[in-house]
C-alpha cells in the first residue's frame, strides 16, 4: 500500500471514529433527556463500531432497537377531556413525538460527508504521516 493510500485510509478512519463517537453521545444525551418513561434499553442496547478494510474505505455502524426509530414519527392526535378553570368541559389535543433518532442522523451524515470531502489537507495529512513513523 502507498503512502498516500495509507494516510488516506487512516483520514477516513479518524473521522468516522469521531463523528461516531460524537453522535453516539449526543444522541445518549437526548435519549436520557427525553425518554423518562422507559427503560435503559434504549440507552444501553446501541453499540457502534467503524471498521476499515485495506480498501480505502470505511465502515460505521451503529445499531439500535427497532422501537427507537419509531419515536421519532409524531403520533396522531389524541383528544383528551379536561375542566378548565371556569368549569367548562374542552376538549385538547396532545401530541408529542420524541427526536431521538432522525435529527442525530441526518446532522451527522451531513457532516461526516463534508469533512470526508473537505478535511484532506496538507496538515492533516503531515499529521497522520508523523504519526505513522512514529509508531515505527
Amino acid at each position: 500500500m502507498s503512502e498516500l493510500a495509507y494516510i488516506r485510509k487512516e483520514f477516513v478512519k479518524q473521522i468516522l471514529t469521531e463523528e461516531g463517537k460524537e453522535l453516539h453521545d449526543n444522541q445518549g444525551k437526548a435519549i436520557a433527556k427525553l425518554l423518562h418513561f422507559h427503560s435503559n434499553k434504549l440507552y444501553d442496547e446501541r453499540p457502534y463500531s467503524v471498521t476499515a478494510d485495506d480498501s480505502l474505505d470505511g465502515k460505521f455502524t451503529i445499531s439500535i432497537p427497532g422501537y427507537g426509530r419509531a419515536l421519532d414519527i409524531k403520533p396522531k392526535n389524541r383528544v383528551i377531556q379536561a375542566q378548565d378553570k371556569y368549569t367548562h368541559w374542552r376538549q385538547r389535543r396532545r401530541t408529542k413525538a420524541f427526536p431521538v433518532y432522525n435529527r442525530f442522523m441526518f446532522g451527522h451524515y451531513y457532516t461526516i460527508a463534508w469533512r470526508l470531502m473537505y478535511g484532506l489537507t496538507e496538515e492533516v495529512a503531515a499529521g497522520i504521516k508523523k504519526q505513522f513513523e512514529t509508531q515505527q
